[in-house]
């Protein structure tokens, strides 16, 4: 892309940036939510009061014993994804997403589906899964409705259908749901159900890449690739497709020694940090150099 030491050549460095960041979007749909990470420089950090930190810690705090169903919800996903500090617990995850589905909550309902969809914790089972979608989608839940599509557009648990499929994506992006709209630009890009429309596709993927929907932004990057096909919608444009490319790379699974180093620096080990960081470092991650520089 540079040029440094070879030929700057777009073309090339798209199609190395594409496979990165494919592998970061299969990987974020397999575990099925994109990795929370803190890309904080330190050095502004350093620059806050102590109070800070303690104060996300009373954050969390207050979540998990305030008892309300959406104080409930959250904690249940800290303890799902693993985060701010919270160890990844698939038992207590489900255990807060009960309690708060038996106040109603049509999050926590869908959350449970998305367990029992994905075995966390649970023994893997898409009638239950479906059962929990099914009682949060009646509740409009635009996560359970997209998921509900997933399920008919892949035929798991139910007879593969495109018309049930592009029914939830359909109710998921009238909500304004990121992945929503991205599944139902997948049917338009691929006249799965409907007639190939590649304007509508592309306003749907806009749509959803504007929230940060890794998935929209890396179709985005393709469409930037498609030259003549596209170009009576967008401007083909390779450098923005590296941009995109590069946005969704650093959001894969491997982005988590960002995490750790950011947790370890939190709990004073900052040789530990350091390291973390020089690996994240490595992979091209410029916060991650800001960080390693700060701690030399």
């Amino acid at each position: 892309m540079l040029g440094h030491g070879v030929p700057k050549d777009c073309t090339r460095s798209a199609a190395n940036y594409e496979i990165v960041a494919g592998t970061a979007v299969a990987e974020n749909q397999r575990i099925g939510y994109t990795q929370n990470v803190e890309m904080l420089r330190l050095s502004e950090e350093y620059e806050k009061s102590g109070d800070q930190i303690q104060s996300e810690e009373d954050v969390v705090s207050y979540y998990q014993y305030a008892g309300d169903s959406s104080a409930l919800v959250h904690v249940g996903n800290l303890h799902l994804q693993g985060a701010y500090g919270i160890e990844q617990d698939y038992a207590k995850a489900l255990e807060f997403f009960t309690k708060a589905a038996q106040q109603g909550s049509a999050a926590a309902m869908s959350n449970i589906g998305f367990m029992y969809q994905n075995g966390y914790g649970v023994a893997q089972d898409n009638t239950t899964a479906l059962k929990w979608y099914k009682q949060a989608a009646e509740k409009k839940n635009a996560h359970a409705m997209t998921n509900l599509g997933l399920m008919y557009l892949k035929g798991w648990g139910v007879t593969q259908s495109y018309a049930e499929a592009f029914r939830y994506f359909t109710s998921a992006s009238e909500l304004g749901f990121a992945d929503g709209h991205l599944y139902l630009g997948h049917m338009y890009f691929n006249a799965w159900h409907v007639k190939k429309d590649l304007a509508k596709a592309i306003n749907l993927y806009t749509a959803a890449g504007q929230q940060g929907n890794t998935g929209a932004l890396f179709a985005l990057g393709q469409v930037h690739l498609m030259g003549q096909e596209v170009a009576s919608i967008i401007a083909p444009n390779c450098q923005l497709a590296v941009t995109l490319f590069k946005k969704v790379a650093e959001k894969g699974t491997w982005t988590t020694l960002m995490q750790d180093g950011f947790d370890l620096f939190e709990h004073g080990d900052y040789e530990r940090a350091l390291l973390f960081y020089e690996r994240s470092a490595i992979m091209g991650y410029e916060v991650a150099q800001s960080n390693a520089a700060f701690l030399y």
